[in-house]
């Protein structure tokens, strides 16, 4: 299971822009990388280029087994553990483990094995896709995402995030990366209400939340989910936003993509008009920020301002 703790990791994935490196510099860094433990490889793989996600996973025991460093949006350097304790002979909390292996896992080899050329490339589309919260989300990349499936049709859409959600193992979604909370953004876009006094089915992933300002913002959060009923996401004409930064299960369990279809189907039709594939994001931004809904939300708590302000700043940057 992904292990949330380490919502540090997340900031870092979204403060840095990666830089791309050439093929003969990757296998470099691949065969650097074993013997060091998860930090220190963290560290060299950032200073080459490779920050990534650092998304940790939990071993068999209290060991890590492995970690991601993205390279592209289909592309991941993965580093293995080798099983043992940390260099002083203790069981470490985390980045104490030794690397043994490293691989370069890409998402469209994988891909190319089982499915034609055509889903492929919808399949990249998909999981180049963002996650609702602040430290992988990108609008324009949720937006292409979104506007290539609906110009495919219901059908052919919802076969696709079938696809995706339920044709890879549990070692296959860890290596890659591969997580259905895309595919639930991508569907809060490609359905729209029935009625207009209806929302979509709301989804709870639990405590989301700015990192500087939770308290507060679970305070305001009944009043947040009134206001946006997309929530973490928000809609400012058909660009979206996320008003998070990361979240804590504790104890939700978000549905599964089948199950929010059947829940969208109930009170939603599939978006008819095509979403841009492309949009002013900054320009959509400050229409938000001068919005009544935003002052009714936020308005009169000045630090929380300040701290949305700059998540939204860095999904605008695409960081």
């Amino acid at each position: 299971m992904k292990n949330r703790f380490s919502l540090f990791c997340l900031a870092v994935a979204a403060c840095v822009t990666v830089a791309m490196a050439g093929e003969g510099d990757v296998e470099r860094l691949l065969r650097e990388c074993p013997g060091l433990t998860f930090s220190e490889a963290a560290a060299f793989l950032e200073k080459n280029g490779f920050p990534g996600e650092c998304t940790w996973f939990d071993g068999d025991g209290l060991l890590p087994s492995m970690a991601r460093h993205r390279v592209d949006g289909t592309t991941c350097i993965v580093l293995f553990a080798d099983g043992k304790a940390d260099r002083e002979g203790t069981v470490p909390g985390g980045d104490g483990a030794v690397v043994g292996r490293c691989e370069l896992a890409s998402f469209g080899q994988r891909c190319s094995r089982q499915f034609p050329e055509d889903d492929c490339r919808m399949l990249r589309v998909v999981h180049e896709a963002p996650v609702p919260w602040g430290g992988d989300f990108n609008p324009s990349r949720l937006l292409a995402a979104a506007s290539a499936l609906q110009a495919l049709g219901e059908e052919e859409a919802v076969r696709l995030l079938r696809c995706y959600c339920e044709s890879f193992t549990a070692d296959e979604q860890r290596m890659h990366g591969i997580d259905p909370a895309r595919c639930l953004s991508i569907l809060r876009l490609l359905y729209v209400p029935r009625d207009a006094e209806d929302a979509l089915p709301p989804i709870d992933y639990g405590l989301v939340f700015p990192f500087g300002r939770y308290l507060e913002y679970e305070l305001l959060l009944k009043r947040i989910r009134r206001e946006f009923p997309l929530f973490p996401l928000v809609l400012v004409g058909d660009v979206p936003f996320t008003l998070a930064e990361g979240y804590l299960v504790a104890g939700c369990c978000p549905p599964t993509v089948e199950e929010y279809l059947v829940a969208c189907r109930g009170i939603c039709v599939f978006r008819k008009t095509p979403l841009p594939p492309s949009a002013d994001i900054r320009a959509a931004c400050g229409k938000f920020l001068r919005s009544e809904v935003w002052r009714r939300a936020f308005g009169g708590n000045e630090p929380l301002q300040q701290e949305l302000v700059a998540l939204l700043e860095r999904e605008i940057n695409g960081e």
